[in-house]
């Protein structure tokens, strides 16, 4: 169930990440007020939101879909429940929705790409006197070989996280991080990070950032890794405030995840990153992605159909099931052909193509 007064929290979020205007918002903000005490499951308030702005411009109801798919998980996460495939593919078809609107695409204008190597897209930014207080993101690992600064791989977070897999595999490692007096003895040193919308960088974060900064703080230690594990489509799994982790993909396949920071799950203010001993400082820029989110949403998409072909490809080719196995895999190799998206996919598409040459020799 998802309550009135989680949506309207939500929704001064995904303006500020949105970039949307008071006009944009306002019918919004009239339509919850009409329901104070509501709690409804996602449908329901699905169906009544695109009932009751059948008049209103395509920008509004698609703001309305982002806000709904971003508390129903916010509220799924505080309240610890598993979100069943079903629900996370519901969650994902209104942000999908929602990207391809020119109007809320544009106002984005391109996504960008984090020190750890994914291109980011701000669903919802609700930040207080400089700290995240929720943070809702469309994390998308490209299969272009950029997996982020090296050497920077283990950080960690001041708000809790949870990361809801929506296409391909990931692997979580976690790290025990403890401190040591001399440098010879130490495997990393602490940095402290700060970001930057255009002017200097400081501590307080930022929605839309040109660049983030990270600086050496001569407090060295030694990280020992605790624990790995492997996520996959609709799976989730929970970062704790504070601590050490890193996010390993396949540098030639697509990895896309819905992640949440939530401070009232757990906040710790000194949540550094990890770097080498010896670097003074490091400098990551956004601004180097020229994708839209729309295209990143098509992409995920994409590749969230090609799976369910593939899989379905495999099963009948485990019956012994040869000409449904064909017709599968022929289906996700033409996913792959899309003239927009051939380029990029053109690893998923070969995968196809392999699948149908053994068939087609057996």
């Amino acid at each position: 169930m998802l309550d009135s007064s989680t949506l309207t929290y939500i929704l001064g979020g995904v303006a500020t990440a949105t970039k949307a205007t008071a006009e944009d918002v306002q019918p919004l903000k009239e339509f919850l007020s009409r329901y104070p005490q509501a709690s409804k499951p996602l449908n329901e308030w699905h169906a009544l939101q695109h009932s009751y702005f059948a008049q209103w411009d395509n920008t509004t109801c698609q703001l309305a879909d982002i806000a709904l798919a971003v508390g129903f998980l916010h509220q799924k996460s505080k309240e610890a429940q598993i979100t069943s495939a079903e629900e996370l593919e519901l969650a994902w078809s209104l942000i999908h929705h929602a990207l391809q609107s020119n109007s809320v695409s544009q106002a984005y204008q391109t996504a960008n790409r984090s020190a750890q190597g994914f291109l980011a897209v701000p669903l919802c930014s609700i930040v207080n006197n400089g700290n995240i207080e929720l943070i809702f993101r469309l994390h998308v690992w490209l299969p272009d070989r950029q997996r982020g600064a090296q050497g920077f791989e283990i950080h960690s977070h001041q708000p809790f996280a949870q990361s809801w897999i929506l296409a391909g595999t990931g692997t979580n490692h976690t790290y025990s991080v403890n401190s040591v007096k001399c440098k010879e003895q130490a495997t990393h040193a602490k940095y402290a990070l700060s970001w930057s919308s255009g002017g200097v960088a400081d501590k307080a974060y930022k929605t839309h950032q040109t660049y983030s900064k990270v600086v050496n703080t001569r407090n060295y230690v030694v990280a020992k890794l605790e624990g790995s594990a492997v996520h996959s489509r609709d799976a989730s799994y929970m970062i704790q405030s504070a601590e050490f982790h890193s996010s390993e993909v396949d540098p030639d396949s697509l990895h896309a995840t819905l992640f949440v920071f939530d401070s009232s799950q757990g906040f710790f203010h000194d949540a550094p990153v990890l770097g080498p001993k010896d670097m003074e400082s490091d400098t990551h820029y956004r601004d180097t992605c020229k994708l839209s989110p729309s295209f990143l949403a098509r992409m995920v998409e994409c590749v969230r159909q090609w799976e369910v072909c593939m899989g379905r490809g495999r099963k009948h080719e485990q019956c012994g099931e040869r000409l449904n196995a064909i017709e599968a895999f022929s289906k996700a190799q033409r996913l792959c052909e899309s003239p927009s998206i051939a380029a990029d996919l053109r690893v998923y598409r070969q995968r196809a193509v392999d699948k149908l040459t053994m068939l087609e020799d057996s």
